[in-house]
């Protein structure tokens, strides 16, 4: 005897492909959405960088503070700016 599940398998198929195409859609909704989110994000970053002058790494103070092996503070000159607190 032989069972024949093509209508269904067609069926099944027809409505997989209908998710995947709905799914990419609103996907691709949404990427564009964060997409202008991002353009604008970018642009007030850019602008910002370059009017900044402090040191991101040390907020500008030419240093910055770390825990020793003995539990103490330690002061250390920031690597990026060269103690100077100024963005390169």
């Amino acid at each position: 005897m032989s069972i024949d599940l093509t209508h269904t398998i067609k069926k099944i198929q027809s409505h997989r492909y209908a998710i995947v195409s709905e799914m990419e859609a609103k996907i691709n909704k949404i990427k564009e959405e964060y997409t202008g989110i991002l353009q604008k994000i970018d642009a007030a970053l850019e602008i910002l960088t370059e009017m900044n002058n402090a040191c991101l790494n040390c907020s500008g103070r030419g240093f910055y503070k770390k825990i020793d092996a003995s539990g103490n503070w330690d002061r250390v000159e920031c690597e990026d700016c060269g103690g100077t607190g100024r963005a390169k």
